[in-house]
């Protein structure tokens, strides 16, 4: 990740029961086949991989509305060294992808994850299978459908980011939401057989998850989950016209990918990103923190308050009734040690009222 980006992540879980299922990005809100997620691994010194780049885009030609993909170049790897000044376009971020045994038994480019999933032991895959794993995995039917909107302010360098997530179908295994920025049209010397610039598509750029993703809340049939973020671009400076973000979701039971979505950057004034933002806010301060945190929360009316505390795993931690508070915003202090909270990953839920907002919470 380069220094001076940040992005500000809000999640929310939306229960069918307690909430009008209102959708800002159109995604699907019946059952699905999967749109499968190929993640390439590619470089600049790489013999193949121009051919790589045509077998990706004969996929997406031939699978238009099931299949999203996004070009990796991890550091760790001698093929992704830039020639002279071209763009750097690595990413540490990248590697612990990039590596074995989790790739399988080796690495090599052009290569890819389709979804993720393990072929005889081997999650890397080789352009010659690409195709017939996308068609075999977009037969396949997905518990959740995704929907992604990316708008770009370009006076304030502010790329607002809603990603909604629709189960079809109740999953009890932990999911986990990765979204990514990538680039399109950047050139670079390339060595292949083709004489002149090359133009990298689909160039991963930065991440607004975490690692291995950010968890979901709650997973059941009839949830409408939103996760809301915003990236500063006055310090990476991409060509916004030329980005997209992808969302995925992975089953962390099999580490398969289910379904994802991506969305061209708009430029267009963000009215549905406005109409997303939710009015009950929630922030710990620090975070991740050690002993004591702050835990500060606006209200928009008055309202019965309370909050739970969650493992990954579901299981509640804490449970702290605050009664009945007036519109405006409140600080209370969250303990570890009172809430019996361990070193690791919560999710704490605020409710007041009918609204709800999670935040992930890390305790060192």
């Amino acid at each position: 990740m380069k220094k001076g980006l940040y992005f500000i992540a809000l999640a929310l879980g939306f229960g069918s029961t307690a909430f009008a299922q209102t959708s800002v990005t159109g995604v699907s809100m019946t059952a699905e086949n999967k749109v499968v997620i190929m993640e390439e691994f590619t470089g600049v010194r790489c013999t193949y991989c121009p051919d790589g780049k045509i077998v990706l885009d004969g996929i997406m030609t031939n699978y238009p509305d099931n299949f999203r993909a996004i070009s990796m170049h991890p550091q760790n790897s001698g093929l992704t060294a830039p020639y002279g000044n071209d763009p750097d376009l690595r990413r540490t971020f990248l590697d612990v992808y990039y590596a074995t045994p989790y790739c399988g038994s080796s690495r090599f480019m052009p290569s890819a994850f389709v979804n993720r999933r393990v072929w005889a032991n081997e999650r890397i895959q080789g352009r010659g299978d690409w195709a017939a794993r996308v068609a075999e995995l977009s037969t396949e039917a997905s518990p959740v459908n995704v929907g992604v909107l990316a708008n770009y302010d370009s006076l304030t360098s502010i790329l607002s980011v809603t990603v909604e997530a629709y189960y079809t179908s109740t999953v009890s295994d932990v999911n986990a939401l990765y979204v990514h920025l990538s680039e399109d049209n950047l050139t670079v010397q390339q060595q292949s057989g083709a004489t002149g610039p090359y133009v990298q598509d689909l160039v991963f750029r930065e991440s607004m998850t975490a690692q291995w993703g950010d968890p979901i809340a709650t997973t059941s049939q009839g949830t409408l989950y939103t996760a809301t973020f915003t990236f500063n671009n006055s310090a990476g400076d991409y060509d916004m016209s030329q980005c997209k973000v992808i969302a995925y979701i992975e089953n962390k039971t099999n580490q398969e990918l289910y379904t994802g979505w991506q969305s061209q950057v708009g430029f267009a004034p963000a009215v549905g990103i406005t109409a997303a933002q939710p009015e009950l806010d929630v922030n710990v301060l620090p975070n991740p923190f050690q002993g004591s945190a702050l835990l500060s929360y606006y209200l928009p009316e008055m309202a019965n308050v309370s909050y739970t505390v969650t493992s990954l795993q579901g299981q509640t931690v804490a449970k702290v009734e605050l009664g009945d508070q007036a519109a405006g915003t409140h600080n209370v202090t969250l303990d570890a040690a009172n809430a019996n909270l361990a070193a690791g990953i919560y999710l704490l839920q605020l409710r007041a009222g009918e609204n709800s907002v999670v935040k992930r919470v890390v305790v060192n």
